[in-house]
């Protein structure tokens, strides 16, 4: 830094007489002469001083070598006219009768001041100097201009901002109603992390979180609005805290305010939020370790039931286990708590897929039985069973019964010992669970025509004879025919009505189409003419087949 420049050269009468006309250098001595200059000091290249005259006039003398330049306060004003006011004339003629005195007070002010900060411990005098600054605009400025700091944004306390905006909302029991406007506190944030500074970006969408968390309680959350606006604070914050590229250690910090803030300084149901955000933030295996010695503690004694946030610590530490390729303490984690959570079973079944098979199928029937009909559970589960042991075939049957997944049926057909009991069985449990057309499938993929049709004739659903008609037909044809035109006969007799009589022509169209149906058809035709003879919109529409 460049020393700063001083006050070397004491000015001459003549070079004061040359700043100015005869007139003005005149009444300028009578200024100096009657005692006008009320005060003068140097401080480094300057003079500072003030005049009286008809009011008091500020004068600021600048040395540049042998050269001044002046301003005053006064109408006349050096810079103006290019010549010195009588103010200024007055203060160089002080200046040239005080000079080595000035300078002498100069020095001895500055050894003073240098003395005073010695004496005063730096964190006050900072603090001092931020207090002067807060009420001293010229000083600030001075502080803005010397550092450089004219780039530096105003810092705003920006959860106090947010909290304002629900103290004017509210309304008289407290509660607030009407939805705040966040939009401008998200704009700024965004400003600031797009434009280079993610720092402060971080502490806006930190404040703005705390502020909507911090003030659930008062508010009707119902459509999720504040708690939306909530969310976005938080991975953006998240978000910003990685465009920081922070050393570990200021990391950290974050890291650990996340961490607290999930455990115990959030309502319920936003602290798990928080884990999202963790995951988020900690992208370097030094931020995953530094998470991980902080979830360790928790879960040491955590046993194995569930509290209110156990089951979130253990996925945050799975994750991040995984992460660090830390596979036998992510072995040992889910061991003992993957009952917790549906997911945290189907991570440790696939885990278990090269370890020993007997703690492989125990666990896999353990976590069955923890969550039965879960699909994913039940399929992480499958892939641990031998085809050979007890538990394959059942496993395959509770899949499909809950996915109607065919792959596992045919599955079953690979592995059956009795596949015709086999299917018979899938079949009378589609029908108690009211899945007649699946149970008659259930026949034909497993090569069952003949007993597919016993099925369709002994449920008599006209509908179930037309979907399977080009199907079955064609193999059992006088036995489809008769069946099939037996429960038309009796779908036609059942009501009336046009709609009706509709569904009857298309049954009676769908039986016409069947090869070899030409004289069971007219016999058909016949029999339920005779037995709706007073029907006469169903004859009408009868006529047209």
């Amino acid at each position: 830094m460049a020393a700063k420049k001083e006050w070397r050269v004491k000015p001459s009468k003549e070079m004061i007489r040359s700043t100015s006309n005869p007139r003005i250098y005149k009444s300028g001595q009578s200024y100096y002469a009657d005692g006008k200059v009320i005060s003068a000091y140097i401080d480094g290249n300057a003079l500072m001083a003030v005049v009286s005259g008809g009011m008091e006039y500020d004068v600021m003398i600048i040395s540049k070598g042998d050269q001044f330049t002046a301003n005053c306060t006064c109408q006349f004003n050096s810079y103006l006219y290019y010549e010195a006011c009588e103010h200024t004339i007055a203060v160089l003629m002080h200046l040239t009768e005080h000079f080595e005195e000035m300078l002498s007070e100069a020095e001895s002010r500055k050894s003073t001041i240098a003395n005073m900060i010695t004496l005063v411990a730096p964190g006050k005098a900072l603090k001092f100097l931020a207090d002067l600054m807060v009420h001293d605009g010229d000083a600030r400025q001075e502080f803005v201009k010397k550092f450089k700091l004219e780039h530096v944004r105003p810092m705003v306390d920006h959860k106090s901002e947010v909290d304002r905006m629900y103290y004017y909302a509210a309304e008289s029991d407290g509660s607030v109603r009407e939805a705040l406007d966040f939009e401008r506190y998200f704009a700024r944030a965004r400003e600031n992390r797009d434009g280079g500074g993610a720092a402060e970006a971080t502490k806006m969408y930190r404040g703005l979180s705390e502020a909507i968390s911090g003030h659930m309680g008062t508010v009707d959350d119902s459509s999720g609005y504040y708690t939306d606006c909530f969310i976005e604070a938080l991975e953006s914050m998240a978000e910003s805290i990685v465009r920081e590229d922070l050393p570990a250690d200021k990391k950290r910090e974050h890291i650990l305010y996340l961490f607290k803030k999930f455990m115990d300084g959030t309502p319920a149901e936003l602290a798990q939020h928080y884990r999202g955000a963790l995951e988020a933030v900690c992208i370097a295996d030094d931020d995953a370790a530094c998470l991980r010695d902080m979830i360790k503690p928790r879960l040491r004694n955590a046993g194995s039931g569930k509290s209110d946030n156990t089951t979130d610590l253990v996925r945050m530490q799975a994750h991040i286990l995984e992460g660090l390729g830390r596979t036998a303490e992510l072995e040992t984690l889910l061991e003992k708590f993957h009952s917790l959570d549906r997911g945290l079973c189907v991570m440790y079944l696939d885990m278990l897929k090269h370890a020993d098979q007997d703690k492989a199928r125990q666990a896999a029937r353990d976590a069955t039985g923890a969550f039965p009909g879960d699909v994913r559970i039940m399929g992480a589960a499958l892939e641990l069973y031998p085809k050979a042991g007890p538990d394959y075939v059942p496993a395959l049957r509770d899949l499909f019964a809950a996915t109607g997944d065919w792959r596992y049926f045919f599955k079953l057909g690979e592995v059956s010992t009795d596949w015709h009991a086999e299917v018979a069985t899938t079949a009378s449990n589609l029908l108690r669970k009211g899945a007649p057309g699946t149970a008659v499938d259930a026949y034909l993929k497993g090569g069952m025509a003949g007993d597919a049709m016993d099925l369709l004739e002994s449920l008599g659903d006209v509908e179930l004879f037309a979907a399977y008609r080009t199907k079955l037909a064609k193999g059992y044809p006088d036995r489809y025919i008769a069946a099939y035109g037996e429960h038309a006969r009796r779908f036609a007799k059942s009501r009336t009505g046009r709609d009706h009589y509709e569904r009857v022509r298309k049954h009676l169209a769908s039986i016409k189409a069947i090869p070899g149906s030409g004289d069971r058809y007219e016999g058909l035709m016949r029999h339920i003419r005779l037995d709706n003879h007073n029907k006469r919109v169903l004859l009408k529409i009868m006529e047209d087949l």
